[in-house]
């Protein structure tokens, strides 16, 4: 059974474009997370800060990208069963995760997730190591949710999925604008 394409967000005539963005997003994503996770796994520097000076990014935060990623790439036209469940699966696993370390900033807690892969033993990895800044946490929260409900056939699911979106997007345009212009 073919299932509508899950990243059509635009009226009929604007689903190329959104299908573009749902493509070169999955791309993207998973290329960031893929090297990021790859600079964890294997100590490549480079590849966990690629600016000297910035900070380098977590563990976990390169897993939640890569999975996002992951589920774009799946869940494209056009979409069997299999696939579909697989996305389901890896959205999830990218949800918990990030919801999990939010839901811990948010409580004040250490659940153990942010050394769950690696351990962070980095020289500014402060009082949580291994643990993905709060904005991060909050945006893939909200993406991961967004991609959840995006699945759904009832409109309301939909238009709340499409709003947490450009909520998540417009908080990494403006991050990505502080680390620019700092």
């Amino acid at each position: 059974m073919n299932r509508p394409h899950v990243c059509d967000i635009a009226e009929p005539a604007g689903l190329v474009i959104a299908r573009r963005i749902c493509l070169g997003g999955g791309i993207f994503s998973t290329i960031v997370g893929g090297l990021g996770l790859a600079g964890w796994l294997f100590n490549i520097v480079v590849f966990r800060s690629l600016v000297p000076g910035l900070p380098v990014i977590k563990a976990n935060t390169t897993i939640v990208l890569l999975l996002i990623g992951i589920y774009l790439l799946l869940c494209r036209e056009p979409v069997s069963s299999k696939r579909l469940l697989l996305g389901r699966m890896v959205s999830w696993a990218a949800t918990i995760l990030a919801g999990t370390t939010f839901l811990e900033y948010a409580l004040r807690t250490n659940l153990g997730v942010d050394q769950m892969f690696f351990r962070d033993w980095g020289v500014r990895a402060g009082p949580n190591p291994g643990r993905m800044a709060p904005i991060t946490a909050l945006s893939l929260t909200l993406l991961g949710t967004a991609i959840l409900l995006r699945d759904r056939k009832r409109s309301p699911f939909r238009e709340v999925a499409e709003a947490l979106t450009i909520f998540a997007g417009s908080i990494g345009l403006v991050a990505t604008a502080g680390y620019l212009y700092s």
